[in-house]
C-alpha cells in the first residue's frame, strides 16, 4: 500500500499523466473522464509486468551472485575501478 500511495502522490507520475495522457483523449469518441480513466490504467497494467520479470530475475541473480566467491571478487574488482576511474576522471579535469 505504501508503494501506491508513493507512486500516485509523485510528482513526476502526475506530470507524466498530465502531459501525456491528454494527447491520445479524442472528444468524438464520448466521455473524456472515462477515456482518461482508461488511458490511465494502461500505464500499471503493462508496467506490473515488466516490474514482476525485474524484480524475479534480480532475487535470482542476487541469489546466485551471493554464493559464488568468483562473483563477488569480480563485482569487487569492478567497483573498485569504477572508483578509481571517476577519481582519475576528477583528477585530469
Amino acid at each position: 500500500m505504501q508503494g501506491i500511495w508513493v507512486e500516485l502522490l509523485n510528482p513526476k507520475t502526475i506530470l507524466f499523466f498530465a502531459s501525456f495522457i491528454p494527447q491520445f483523449v479524442d472528444l468524438s469518441l464520448g466521455n473524456v473522464t472515462t477515456q482518461m480513466l482508461i488511458l490511465g490504467m494502461l500505464v500499471p497494467l503493462t508496467a506490473i509486468p515488466s516490474d514482476l520479470i525485474v524484480s524475479l530475475s534480480g532475487g535470482v541473480m542476487v541469489n546466485t551472485l551471493r554464493r559464488s566467491t568468483v562473483a563477488h571478487r569480480t563485482l569487487d574488482f569492478l567497483a573498485a575501478a569504477v572508483l578509481i576511474g571517476i577519481g582519475a576522471h576528477l583528477v585530469l579535469t
